[in-house]
């Protein structure tokens, strides 16, 4: 029984790791060219609901709230201007939550291949720095597009 307890805590302790990795701290750009959608979205619904586990954790689900939202630019990927999206995030005692939820609130998302509905703090913009982001996600783009900033 102890074997067992002792490797629960040792899975616990790498999946917790994994999960910190995937939060890492990058730059715009590098957020931008790593994501395969980047879009400035509203908020126009949002509730209470079961979520996966975050970074494709395959472990049932866990509190969240369901989201739905208005896509107002894209940067990168298909969503375009007006196109209404589905996402989730985790609930705000969960670590990494996404903790701006209202009705209303404007968010910039970068949206992994893996897990394009997954909103954490770690793949969206604070709307306290959505110029900010925006600035540079417009420059990201400019490079990528080949013309000068």
């Amino acid at each position: 029984m102890r074997h067992v307890a002792s490797l629960f805590v040792a899975i616990s302790i790498l999946i917790s790791g994994v999960a910190t990795a995937k939060c890492s701290v990058m730059s715009t750009r590098d957020r931008f060219l790593e994501a395969e959608t980047v879009v400035l979205v509203s908020i126009t619904d949002v509730h209470d609901g079961p979520v996966p586990w975050p970074y494709g954790i395959s472990k049932g689900s866990l509190p969240g709230k369901l989201l739905t939202l208005r896509v107002i630019k894209s940067w990168k990927g298909l969503p375009r201007s007006e196109d209404i999206l589905h996402g989730w995030t985790l609930a705000p005692n969960i670590e990494h939550a996404y903790r701006h939820t209202d009705v209303g609130t404007q968010l910039i998302v970068f949206y992994r291949k893996d897990s394009p509905h997954e909103i954490l703090s770690c793949n969206a913009a604070d709307p306290g720095r959505l110029n900010e982001v925006s600035q540079e996600l417009d420059a990201a783009a400019n490079e990528r597009a080949g013309h000068a900033p």
